[in-house]
């Protein structure tokens, strides 16, 4: 068995709920290592003096990669509170249980004192409710700057340069001009990559979540785009990254100009003044700041998600484009960086 692949993360991808009474699990392990898996789910309390008292579920593998195999299985459950232990059974009959601390044998006294991962009494803000047209939705994905120029001026790649930061000129009215090849595929349903003025071809970090980037148009164009899309019966979903922003931002600005005395000084994790970072010079891609920043890039210094100016700033953004131009829903790039109280407000304040 090996040991090292099993996998299991709670409160994650791996498991969720998918509505208020159903908990959506998964276990992952070495591709063709194991032949069965069970899950047992029972009380919390269990000690070696008393037998623990569970229930098993046959968790079937869903799909594989090169590497790895996944298992899940949909819980039914009810409001008590409750602990969950995979039981793990190999192609050579070993069997082990798999818990929230120790892979183990599956002797009765290792049964009998289970470490498992915790079902906490239900709480709603992390019931996954997912709208039913969201499953009956066909998307279809456009990185604005690559797919269409309304203009006409289609900028060539050239061999020379590197086609990462090169922009093409793919625009709002370049979608607009595509409506009916986009219908005629058999797509409901648009995920539009980052609209809001930022840098770069692709817009990855933002300057301002108000503006749109001129590069792709105005907000006449993209509230035009929203309502040719929706006169269709097409969905309109956006892009937005909250975990940080661009050091060309108005907040990160002033900070460089008015240091410890800005009023946006807590909105970012800043450990000295003035922010400032330095490359490594015997290798560039060590990066030293006294500042916290992602994706190893000084320039996309990280938001204080805590901080409640930040929270309401984000909220207010994305309620402006809902009740404005009536887009549909957001896929959160970078959703990982943020913390689940983070997500559960997001979720509170928007789905009102």
């Amino acid at each position: 068995m090996n040991k090292a692949a099993i996998l299991h993360i709670p409160a994650s991808e791996m498991a969720y709920y998918e509505n208020k009474d159903e908990l959506h699990l998964q276990l992952q392990s070495a591709h063709n290592d194991l032949a069965d898996v069970t899950v047992l789910v029972g009380e919390v309390s269990g000690n070696n003096n008393d037998s623990w008292r569970y229930e098993s579920f046959f968790m079937q593998k869903t799909f594989a990669t090169r590497y790895h195999d996944y298992w899940e299985v949909i819980l039914k459950l009810n409001k008590n509170e409750a602990q969950y232990v995979f039981k793990v059974t190999d192609t050579y009959g070993n069997v082990g249980l798999y818990d929230a601390q120790r892979l183990c044998e599956a002797t009765e006294e290792n049964a009998n004192s289970p470490h498992g991962f915790i079902i906490e009494n239900r709480d709603m803000r992390q019931v996954t409710q997912i709208p039913d047209w969201v499953t009956k939705t066909v998307w279809y994905q456009i990185q604005i700057d690559r797919f269409a120029n309304g203009n006409d001026n289609l900028a060539k790649l050239s061999e020379n340069e590197d086609n990462t930061t090169q922009i093409l000129g793919g625009d709002l009215t370049g979608i607009l001009s595509k409506l009916d090849y986009l219908q005629n595929l058999g797509i409901n349903g648009i995920v539009l990559s980052s609209i809001f003025e930022g840098d770069g071809p692709f817009k990855l970090t933002t300057n301002d979540f108000y503006s749109i980037d001129s590069q792709f148009g105005n907000k006449d164009l993209f509230k035009m785009l929203v309502s040719n899309l929706h006169r269709r019966n097409m969905k309109v979903v956006l892009k937005m990254n909250l975990a940080y922003l661009s050091d060309n931002s108005r907040q990160w600005r002033e900070i460089l100009e008015e240091g410890q005395h800005s009023k946006y000084v807590d909105w970012f994790n800043i450990k000295g003044f003035p922010p400032k970072y330095s490359q490594d010079p015997h290798n560039k891609n060590i990066v030293r700041a006294n500042y916290k920043f992602s994706e190893l890039n000084p320039h996309y210094p990280t938001l204080n998600l805590k901080n409640p100016e930040v929270q309401t700033y984000l909220i207010q953004a994305i309620k402006y484009w809902v009740e404005h131009f009536e887009i549909d829903g957001l896929i959160l790039d970078h959703a990982d960086k943020l913390s689940r109280e983070f997500v559960h407000l997001l979720n509170r304040n928007l789905k009102k």
